[in-house]
């Protein structure tokens, strides 16, 4: 019995000390902007000397060291360090150009990470810290933190918080709108900076109204602000976060999908349901970038790694994980008249439903496509569980919003022009742009307009942050996603459990792109 257990221990011995002599590893894409977390492996991603970033990985320790290595070596400053996250600040004389980064910890040293060092990229700040969302802005004269009950006023000046920022001067597109920055205040804290900025006249007003920051070579990432020149602002009431109360809450997206890659010589039609029954802390605790509601005729952008199920569905980046999911019983049931589908849960995911209805290609029964679902006339949607009662839904699916014509390859240098044909001329349209790069970041624009306008143009600033396509096979294209959503929203869902709730009917047409 001795022997057994001395052999167990050193063999606990062996394992302990292998593991402590692994080397750090920086996660595929740890390397980011501390204020846009723009992934440096995306187009937007170079780092500017004096700006903080923010490095994800395991077995950091304590005391580690971040080495840049260039035509000449120097280390970067620490500001914080944990075992798997690190915030540091790169050099002034840190090399221009391409350069690799490794972190040394315990005499160990990661394997290098490339980068691209330059002179200035901007990212700001944002107060949930993921860099999107509410921007960490305050009001000037008098200064105060701005917010949908404190908005800034058309003409008033703001003050921006950013890292790696250009001077003074730096164009500033607040909506869609031009404008400029007055004055900078270098290192209130090390690398960060106090941009004033001036509010345009004309600047569109919102709770929610997208400002970015247009550095030498791309803009920043896109954080938003409260504009309104009469009191609190109102958040939009097409999309419904924004203006719910804390409490359990629930999304139902019921969609028709029209979809197209690059070898298919027609597009294929799908009709699926994705919903989610969830604990909202607070208004502006979303998930998602796209929930806020931006003023029509402007843009957001986000990046990040890709969320699971990104390249299934065009509906499943505009929701994503809300929060804490909540029971609304094993599965969801979609019907109409001739029909019946279950929609159940996402394995690991409670709260979370999604499930292709029908369409012309999936599912199949008998190698036959499966007749739609959602065409024509009412279509009924019912759950309920433990925790949300037992609700039924009547609403109507939207008809379908179709492409003028299809931009098969287009180089991200240039700004995309999109137009589209709906007989529902009284919707929106959201307009996305997505791509995914070879380490599987995303990188998503995406702009709200008119439906009766008929088309939009996407702003070569914020399509430059997309990756360019690659022609491996199985890598998925670029997306163009065209989704016609209601101008005010129709169908609550009323069941004992929800604060919150309510359904939304969609149509969507996706197309493949290659971005050069």
């Amino acid at each position: 019995m001795l022997v057994v257990e001395l052999l167990l221990a050193l063999f606990w011995l062996w394992s302990a000390t292998a593991a402590s002599a692994a080397p750090p590893a920086i996660a595929a894409n740890g390397i980011a902007n501390a204020a846009s977390r723009i992934p440096s492996t995306l187009p937007g991603g170079a780092l500017a000397r004096e700006a903080r970033f923010i490095l994800d990985g395991v077995r950091f320790g304590s005391t580690p060291v971040i080495t840049i290595q260039g035509e000449t070596s120097v280390r970067a400053t620490i500001i914080s360090a944990t075992a798997t996250r690190i915030e540091a600040r790169i050099p002034q004389d840190a090399p221009l150009g391409p350069a690799n980064l490794t972190v040394t910890s315990n005499k160990e040293t990661s394997a290098a990470h490339p980068l691209i060092i330059v002179d200035a990229n901007p990212g700001l700040y944002s107060r949930n810290e993921h860099g999107w969302g509410p921007g960490a802005i305050d009001n000037l004269n008098p200064r105060q933190p701005n917010s949908a009950t404190r908005p800034a006023r058309p003409g008033q000046s703001v003050l921006l918080r950013a890292t790696g920022s250009p001077g003074p001067s730096a164009p500033v597109f607040i909506g869609n709108v031009a404008t400029r920055v007055q004055s900078v205040r270098r290192n209130v804290q090390p690398g960060i900076d106090e941009l004033s900025v001036p509010i345009p006249a004309n600047a569109p007003e919102g709770c929610f109204v997208p400002v970015r920051l247009t550095g030498p070579n791309h803009s920043s990432n896109t954080v938003t602000i409260a504009i309104s020149s009469s009191g609190p602002c109102t958040p939009s009431t097409s999309f419904p976060m924004p203006h719910w109360k804390p409490g359990n809450s629930a999304v139902v997206l019921l969609a028709r999908s029209l979809s197209k890659d690059m070898d298919e010589p027609g597009y294929s039609t799908v009709d699926e349901l994705l919903a989610a029954f969830f604990h909202l802390r607070t208004a502006e605790s979303l998930s998602s970038p796209f929930l806020y509601g931006l003023p029509t005729g402007s843009c957001t952008l986000a990046t990040a790694p890709i969320p699971e199920g990104a390249t299934q569905s065009p509906l499943w980046f505009l929701l994503g994980k809300p929060g804490e999911g909540i029971d609304a019983g094993p599965a969801i049931f979609v019907n109409n008249p001739r029909f019946q589908r279950r929609v159940p849960t996402v394995p690991g995911t409670p709260g979370l439903y999604r499930s292709t209805l029908s369409g012309s290609v999936t599912p199949r029964i008998s190698n036959r496509p499966v007749p739609l679902l959602l065409d024509p006339g009412p279509i009924q949607v019912r759950g309920g569980g433990a925790t949300v009662s037992e609700f039924t839904i009547s609403l109507k699916a939207p008809s379908p919003i179709e492409r003028n014509a299809e931009n098969v390859i287009h180089s991200t240098r240039e700004s995309l022009h999109l137009e589209w044909r709906t007989p529902e001329s009284q919707r929106l349209v959201l307009v996305a742009a997505s791509a995914i790069s070879a380490t599987s970041a995303t990188a998503v624009c995406l702009c709200l307009e008119k439906a009766s306008k008929g088309a939009f143009t996407i702003p070569k600033d914020l399509l430059a942050h997309l990756p360019l396509s690659r022609q491996t096979p199985g890598q998925p294209a670029g997306r163009i996603t065209l989704i016609s959503w209601p101008e005010k929203l129709e169908y609550p869902i009323n069941a004992k459990g929800l604060t919150n709730g309510e359904a939304i009917s969609v149509s969507a047409v996706q197309s493949a792109i290659l971005f050069r």
